[in-house]
């Protein structure tokens, strides 16, 4: 589903796209990625909606965790909801750091997941993770039962 699919003439209603999107990740093993601006909040509402309905939890990027902090209202998903987790990947990271805006990660530490946790259901069906598309080199998405929390150091045999 998007704008390049052939012959597609009317845009879809959010309930088209959260019917799809509980299609697709009802029907997929592992780990799922959604790509969509996080500025977009019906469609992050749709895509969360979607991964309950398929009983998956929420992955979202520290972005899409204050995106949504700041619209300020209790009916958009937030980082400290029990279905949704927060992925930090390098890039968000190092301009935390760069900006010494730590209290950015502080805010959500609790809804962390890290990249030791999504590498684990792999090849299996996770809990969910509908997620906007990260590069290769800033980790994989998705979610962990276990809910361990893990060093967030970088694995030195998946550095480059």
């Amino acid at each position: 589903m998007g704008r390049e699919d052939p012959g597609e003439q009317d845009s879809h209603s959010e309930l088209d796209v959260e019917e799809r999107c509980f299609e697709v990740f009802s029907g997929t093993r592992g780990l799922v990625l959604a790509c969509y601006s996080p500025q977009n909040i019906d469609r992050y509402v749709s895509i969360y909606r979607a991964a309950l309905r398929s009983d998956r939890d929420l992955v979202i990027d520290l972005y899409t965790a204050m995106v949504a902090d700041a619209t300020r209202r209790e009916s958009i998903p937030q980082a400290k909801w029990d279905r949704v987790k927060v992925f930090v990947p390098l890039s968000q990271r190092i301009k935390v750091k760069d900006a010494k805006a730590f209290e950015r990660v502080n805010a959500v530490r609790a809804a962390r997941i890290f990249p030791e946790q999504l590498e684990g259901e792999r090849e299996r069906r996770s809990d969910g993770c509908p997620f906007r598309t990260l590069s290769a080199r800033q980790g994989r998405a998705g979610a962990s039962r276990s809910g361990r929390r893990r060093s967030s150091q970088p694995d030195p045999a998946r550095a480059r």
